[in-house]
C-alpha cells in the first residue's frame, strides 16, 4: 500500500532542488568572496609589511591582523566544507560554532576599529566614543545569546 506523505513530507521533498541550487550558489558566492580577499592580499601586502609588520606591537595593529587574517581563514574553512562530500556530524557540529563564533568575532573587530576611527574623526569627544561603544556593546549583547540558542536549537547541547 502506497503510504500518504504528510504535508511537512511533501513540501521537503518538493523543495529539494531548490535548496540544492540555493547551496550551489553559497559555494559560487564563498569562492568569489575567497577569490576577492586573497586578490586584496596580494595586491596589498607589501604596504602591510612596510607600515604594519614594522611597527611596534599594540593593541591596534592586533585589530588589524585579526581583522586581516581571521575572516579569510574562515572562507577557508567554508570553501573546503562546502567542497567536501559526505561532511560528517561532527564535522557540522564545529563549523557551525565557527561561522557563529567566528563571525561574531569578525564583525566585533571591524565595529571597534570603526568605532576608534570615528572617535578620532570627532577629535576623541567623550559623547561620541560612549554612544558608538554603547552600540558595541549593545550589539555583542543581543547577538551573544543568539549565536548560543541558534547552535542550541539546531544541535541541543550548549556550545
Amino acid at each position: 500500500m502506497a503510504e500518504v506523505l504528510s504535508t511537512a513530507d511533501r513540501d521537503f521533498h518538493e523543495n529539494i532542488p531548490i535548496t540544492l541550487s540555493h547551496l550551489q550558489t553559497v559555494r559560487y558566492i564563498t569562492v568569489a568572496a575567497l577569490a576577492f580577499n586573497l586578490w586584496d592580499f596580494l595586491i596589498s601586502f607589501s604596504d602591510e609589511i612596510c607600515l604594519v609588520w614594522v611597527a611596534p606591537l599594540s593593541w591596534v595593529k592586533c585589530l588589524f591582523l585579526l581583522n586581516r587574517y581571521l575572516g579569510p581563514s574562515i572562507l577557508v574553512v567554508n570553501v573546503s566544507v562546502l567542497s567536501t562530500k559526505g561532511v560528517t556530524e561532527s564535522v557540522c557540529r564545529n563549523w557551525f560554532r565557527l561561522e557563529g563564533w567566528g563571525g561574531l568575532v569578525v564583525v566585533v573587530v571591524v565595529q571597534v576599529i570603526l568605532v576608534l576611527r570615528v572617535t578620532a574623526l570627532y577629535g576623541r569627544h567623550v559623547i561620541v566614543n560612549r554612544v558608538l561603544a554603547l552600540g558595541l556593546v549593545g550589539h555583542v549583547s543581543a547577538n551573544s545569546p543568539l549565536r548560543f540558542y541558534t547552535y542550541w536549537m539546531r544541535y541541543g547541547q550548549a556550545s
